[in-house]
């Protein structure tokens, strides 16, 4: 949701999520909610998961839109930048953030900091919650959160509290984990 609660970023998805987009509502003078809308820069690959920056200028999302030609690739991190109305062409995030294996679920703080999730190597466990630490004008190299998030299972979609002062996410497969016997 945008910082001033007129617009909303959602993804949909088809059956068995064999395509994925992302789709838009805004608030009218009135209060009323627009019908959803594919986004601009959306519609012809795999996009999902959009995180709003926290002064509502920058959307980042998960995309297995090619670099080059016509191909789906693996899920990376792109950005838009907000241009008046509507959305700059979406940018990849580059390898400093992305890999040959999935980036998923971004989540920003107000530093700028960029919270993920991704099979790295040098994770802690199957799927893990990275940060990119955001310096000046660039991410830096993003580094697994310790062992009080990741474990040796499967975290993801985390949520981070724009002052980064706690995270929401799912965990699969966790040691003393709540939930249905």
């Amino acid at each position: 949701m945008s910082p001033d609660g007129n617009e909303l970023y959602y993804t949909i998805s088809t059956p068995q999520s064999t395509f994925q987009t992302i789709v838009s509502s805004k608030k009218d003078k009135n209060g009323n909610w627009s019908k959803p809308e594919v986004v601009s820069f959306g519609g012809l690959f795999s996009d999902l998961e959009p995180a709003l920056s926290a002064d509502g200028n920058k959307l980042y999302f998960a995309s297995n839109r090619p670099l080059q030609g016509t191909e789906p690739k693996d899920f990376d991190i792109w950005v838009v930048e907000r241009k008046g109305a509507g959305w700059s062409d979406a940018k990849n995030l580059g390898p400093i953030i992305n890999s040959l294996s999935d980036e998923f679920y971004p989540s920003l703080a107000k530093s700028g900091n960029l919270y993920f999730t991704a099979t790295y190597e040098d994770g802690v466990g199957r799927e893990d919650i990275f940060i990119a630490p955001w310096s000046k004008d660039h991410f830096e190299k993003p580094v697994a959160l310790d062992t009080a998030i990741n474990s040796k299972g499967y975290e993801f979609n985390a949520f981070v509290d724009p002052d980064e002062q706690f995270i929401l996410f799912t965990g699969y497969g966790r040691e003393g984990r709540y939930g249905p016997r």
